[in-house]
């Protein structure tokens, strides 16, 4: 048992160091990468992009990468680019003379929340240029018309200013894209859940007693008796499900009260939410019993589980949304079990579209079942 204290302390410091040292060399936004598609001939076009792309504001936020337009598109459907922007014939020509040319930017139908950010980005900065353009082509017009003394470059110089001073001042102009770390739902909605998974993944610590020593010679009695491994995990899980289901029912009727006594609610109230608790009940009571069953003894179980959970609260975003994790934990924390039982749990309680991640953590659990009931034979 110490020995495994120490290489959990050891692993746990480990683990604690390689995050400290992610989050130390990670920023808030990964870079996109984006295929610029030009014509022959644009190489004016070519060093203006290379003057933007140099300037400290947009490095930060994307890197461009000149491709032909077939490559690029192949690219952007395998995934290896965020987004192809292709600049058409004579661009820099067209709005050096003052032609609003457009350009096209193609994205790929499904985005990780770095590209949707930069894609609000996009669309807020196309919205600034529009309202500072209209002004300015508004007044020229007028000076033009009324020969006013003020020169065209003083007006463009003097309205550009003062004109994004008022647009940056319009809050409302964001309201149109609405992106956030966690999702679906909102930052009180994504801790209700964590604190609802922290309490179950401490109360798993407790049901070791159901394999220890005198528990395993039981159920060496019961399957004389004729009763199989089945019955016997499944008892394991039985009692388990129950505990999660209570702990989750209960939280979700506090939930719902709290939100008629405040007439705000964060809860769906449909009659649903019950009956749905039973899945990520079973899942997660599945998954723990698989743990268990893996350990030789009650001991090491309840170490195993200790690990496998404090892994797991902090990779599959217990801690912290886990879109704020560089990709390569992301990647990780995207098939933890944990993960999956979160965005259930999420979508059951606050009326979401309940989506692949339910059915998938079922599945996961009804694997977790047949493989305890394998090991639990093989012990016999």
């Amino acid at each position: 048992m110490m020995g495994s204290v120490i290489v959990m302390i050891a692993l746990s410091i480990l683990l604690a160091w390689g995050v400290s040292r992610s989050f130390s060399n990670v920023q808030m936004l990964e870079q996109v990468t984006l295929a610029v598609v030009l014509s022959d001939n644009e190489d004016e076009t070519e060093m203006i992009l290379d003057l933007i792309s140099g300037m400290p504001s947009v490095e930060s936020v994307c890197t461009f990468v000149y491709l032909p337009k077939e490559e690029a598109f192949e690219k952007l459907r395998r995934r290896e680019i965020e987004a192809a922007i292709v600049l058409p014939e004579n661009f820099y020509d067209d709005v050096n003379h003052g032609t609003n040319t457009p350009l096209t930017i193609y994205f790929s139908a499904d985005v990780d929340l770095d590209t949707s950010m930069f894609k609000e980005m996009l669309y807020d900065g196309v919205s600034f240029v529009r309202v500072t353009e209209s002004a300015i082509y508004s007044v020229v017009d007028m000076r033009d018309l009324y020969e006013l003394k003020m020169s065209k470059k003083d007006t463009y110089a003097f309205l550009s200013e003062f004109y994004l001073w008022h647009v940056f001042g319009r809050g409302e102009a964001f309201q149109n894209h609405v992106l956030s770390a966690t999702g679906e739902v909102n930052l009180v909605q994504y801790y209700i859940t964590v604190g609802v998974f922290l309490f179950l993944l401490l109360g798993s610590l407790t049901f070791g007693f159901l394999y220890k020593e005198e528990e395993q010679i039981l159920y060496k009695k019961l399957r004389l008796m004729g009763i199989g491994s089945s019955a016997v995990a499944g008892s394991r899980v039985i009692i388990m499900s129950v505990y999660a289901y209570v702990a989750m029912l209960l939280t979700w009727i506090v939930g719902v009260i709290t939100g008629i006594v405040s007439e705000k609610s964060l809860f769906s109230g449909s009659v649903l939410v019950p009956i749905l608790l039973i899945l990520p009940a079973f899942a997660m009571a599945a998954f723990c019993n698989l743990i268990y069953s893996l350990a030789k003894n009650q001991t090491q179980g309840m170490l195993i589980t200790l690990a496998v959970n404090a892994f797991m609260l902090i990779c599959a975003g217990g801690l912290l949304p886990l879109s704020y994790f560089p990709k390569s934990i992301r990647m990780i924390g995207e098939v933890l079990p944990l993960r999956l039982w979160m965005e259930s749990l999420q979508r059951i309680y606050f009326g979401k579209n309940l989506g692949a991640y339910l059915w998938i953590a079922v599945a996961l659990g009804i694997v977790c079942y047949g493989i305890s009931i394998v090991i639990t034979e093989h012990k016999k």
